[in-house]
């Protein structure tokens, strides 16, 4: 009886795995350095569906000089959490001009940019930060 109970146990644990394996796959897929977008966006006359972007390739001098000229426009508290310094730091990480990614047509690929940047600025992002 007690093996019946176990084997049930584990065959229902196995069905909820796969319920949400199945549920979130697109949402999981690991993408690299590359943002696929949920609406595309127009980048020099060319539609933009997904965005490549290097934050390594920042270097520290133009985190410091987004940040000050940014500064001058108002107070930034915390860099990592302002918004125009996720959205200036993936700019310079992708090489597409801020202007373009505030025209995104999808405020979920606004938001998941600049989370993308403030987890590389705060250190959360573990495939950001390693070096092969």
């Amino acid at each position: 009886m007690k093996e019946k109970l176990e084997n049930q146990e584990n065959m229902e644990e196995a069905m909820f795995e796969n319920v949400t394996d199945e549920s979130n796959e697109e949402e999981n897929k690991d993408y690299g350095n590359k943002l696929v977008l949920h609406k595309p966006i127009e980048v020099d006359g060319e539609n933009i569906k997904e965005i490549e972007y290097d934050f390594n390739s920042v270097k520290p001098i133009q985190y410091i000089n987004l940040v000050a000229k940014l500064s001058k426009k108002g107070q930034i508290s915390v860099p990592e959490l302002d918004l125009n310094v996720q959205i200036g730091f993936f700019s310079l990480a992708s090489g597409i001009p801020v202007s373009d990614l505030k025209r995104m047509s999808s405020v979920q690929d606004f938001t998941i940019a600049c989370g993308k940047a403030r987890d590389f600025l705060l250190g959360a992002s573990d495939t950001e930060t390693e070096e092969d």
